[in-house]
């Protein structure tokens, strides 16, 4: 009798431990999840400080009588990039998508490094906003991929382009150079089984002209929403691709067409 009271003290203790062992861990996990999401936080001010201060430098009026609005626009885009570079040898240009939180650096190295470090190469699993390894700038795609945080950070409010009128009313992307400010227009929203090998494969940037038809083909074929707006194959196109949490091998993909400049 007394052997099966010490048994069952022991699996009372056993059982005990374990459940503390898994509190304090998840606490930690949790603690840990905040403690980036705040470091995220306040790193992607101190760059947008950045540009503001950029900003404001050049329109003190100082140089008014000598420089029109294009040449100060120029003066402050390249002085942001300037700035941004020597933060980072991986920053390639300034994303932002109009009316929601995504507004950020975007970095380029390789698929792996900034999907668990911050803009400051600090390990962070919020990641940071990259180019595709296969994309460089001025290509008629360039992919960019960004984590979905759950405190809504990164590229978290794509979630949003599920919904129709969101996408109508929220479809105006650019992306800022060095020397160049291009401006995009959404005009599909699609997902992707990353499982499925016969989904769209979003990932495998065209090289050729007849690729890139078919590339886009498929891209409006798989869209859950499509614009009555007419992408040609000529027109360059960039995708925001990020995770979708109805499966954990699904990608949730925003596609654009760049706006043609006079």
């Amino acid at each position: 009798m007394q052997r099966k009271k010490d048994v069952t003290k022991l699996i009372y203790y056993i059982v005990g431990t374990v459940s503390a062992f898994v509190f304090l861990y998840a606490a930690f996990r949790l603690l840990s999840y905040y403690g980036e999401s705040r470091r995220e936080t306040v790193l992607y001010k101190e760059l947008a400080q950045i540009r503001e201060d950029a900003a404001d430098q050049t329109d003190d009026g100082q140089n008014e009588d000598v420089k029109d609005d294009g040449e100060k626009k120029a003066e402050t885009r390249e002085d942001v990039y300037r700035r941004l570079k020597e933060k980072n040898a991986d920053y390639v240009c300034w994303l932002t998508v109009e009316d929601t939180q995504i507004d950020c650096p975007v970095v380029k190295r390789d698929n792996t490094f900034y999907l668990t470090h911050d803009f400051s190469g600090e390990k962070n699993s919020h990641g940071s906003v990259f180019m595709d390894e296969a994309c460089s700038v001025g290509d008629a795609v360039v992919l960019l991929h960004g984590h979905h945080m759950k405190d809504g950070t990164m590229f978290a409010p794509l979630v949003n382009y599920k919904k129709k009128e969101f996408c109508q009313s929220h479809d105006k992307i650019t992306l800022e150079y060095e020397d160049m400010t291009d401006s995009y227009t959404i005009f599909a929203v699609l997902k992707v089984d990353l499982t499925d090998e016969t989904s769209f494969r979003f990932e495998e940037i065209p090289e050729t002209e007849e690729e890139m038809r078919h590339y886009l083909d498929y891209l409006k074929t798989a869209s859950f929403w499509l614009s009555g707006e007419k992408v040609h194959s000529e027109d360059e196109l960039l995708l925001l691709s990020t995770c979708d949490y109805d499966t954990d091998d699904e990608r949730l993909i925003v596609a654009a067409y760049k706006e043609k400049t006079e």
